[in-house]
């Protein structure tokens, strides 16, 4: 969690302290941390959780007050519908999918709870260039593209300096663009806006190409299958949405 308003009402036990990398130029961010820990959504109890909690003000101004991820989800498949901005938990995926699903491989790396999936981009409509990417629903861009010294594509003409972002370690400026394609699985999303990013403030995660966020990912309704390491996708109304830089 990232709302220190909320910090004091938690009446968390036995914390200790850590420090949490993050994206960003600046140092990792101060927590405090405690183990076995119950909360519910809606009336669900969900048992032996760790929650973390920021002790700085680096993400105020966020809409929400902290994330969840894989220690909750990965016990389940998760249905994220976004034609009617739903999430489910369900046991298994087998009465969810039919052949109007498609599906990509999921992966994990190093042990970390985080997935990964490969894809291929095209940066000026000619040659493609399969990259690896983890995805972080967080980030609202939909393709960000981690730049340092040995990278399998050129950038593209085209960029504008900006603001990406804030992190858990700070402020995050890169650039802008857009690239002709990025295919995921059978599918080609054309023209997409892709921020670029210094590999060293964006990203902790070794061996990765870039990112893939929400603004490629909610085209779709999704579901997450942990057990079967695949990720289920079906182009939604959103899909021929044009991209918005």
């Amino acid at each position: 969690m990232y709302n220190v308003d909320l910090r004091d009402s938690l009446n968390l036990p036995n914390v200790v302290d850590v420090e949490v990398p993050g994206a960003g130029e600046g140092p990792a961010a101060t927590a405090i941390m405690a183990e076995s820990v119950s909360f519910f959504i809606g009336d669900v109890e969900f048992t032996d959780q760790r929650i973390i909690v920021l002790q700085d003000n680096i993400m105020r101004g966020f809409p929400s007050d902290g994330v969840t991820g894989y220690s909750l989800f990965g016990n389940y498949a998760v249905e994220i519908d976004y034609d009617h901005m739903i999430i489910r938990l369900h046991e298994n995926s087998d009465q969810l999918v039919d052949s109007s699903w498609a599906w990509i491989p999921l992966t994990f790396r190093n042990n970390k709870q985080i997935p990964w999936i490969e894809a291929v981009i095209s940066i000026k409509g000619e040659a493609r260039t399969a990259v690896s990417l983890y995805i972080d629903l967080a980030s609202s861009d939909a393709l960000e593209l981690l730049i340092r010294e040995r990278m399998k594509f050129a950038l593209p003409e085209r960029l504008e300096d900006c603001y990406l972002g804030t992190g858990l370690s700070g402020d995050i400026y890169g650039k802008k663009g857009r690239i002709a394609s990025l295919i995921l699985g059978s599918v080609d999303l054309e023209d997409v806006v892709t921020a670029f990013a210094p590999a060293h403030a964006r990203s902790k995660q070794e061996g990765a190409d870039g990112i893939i966020g929400s603004d490629a990912l909610r085209r779709f309704n999704v579901i997450f299958d942990y057990k079967k390491l695949r990720l289920y996708m079906k182009p939604n109304s959103y899909f021929s949405e044009p991209f918005q830089e």
